[in-house]
């Protein structure tokens, strides 16, 4: 029996999540309908993972943790982070 190791789908972030990312990428991403493409990895160990990835627009994000709502978090900060680094 094969056992798959990666579910990949797309998730949605509300209005007030996107409000609270960076005013630059903020825009865009309302834009791009608010969505990014969370993965969820379970490892040899049992653990699930999940990573959540923007790649367009010339963003390249990609944050990863083992609670759903921390990782969303992580990617609000990264917005930050990624937007600093491209000024």
């Amino acid at each position: 029996m094969k056992v798959m190791r990666s579910i990949s789908a797309t998730i949605r972030f509300t209005l007030s999540e996107a409000s609270e990312m960076s005013n630059e990428f903020c825009l865009q991403f309302i834009f791009a309908g608010m969505a990014a493409r969370v993965f969820k990895y379970r490892t040899k160990r049992n653990k699930i993972y999940y990573e959540i990835r923007y790649r367009r627009d010339g963003y390249n994000i990609s944050v990863s943790h083992k609670d759903l709502k921390k990782a969303k978090q992580l990617f609000i900060e990264e917005t930050y982070s990624c937007c600093s680094m491209a000024a």
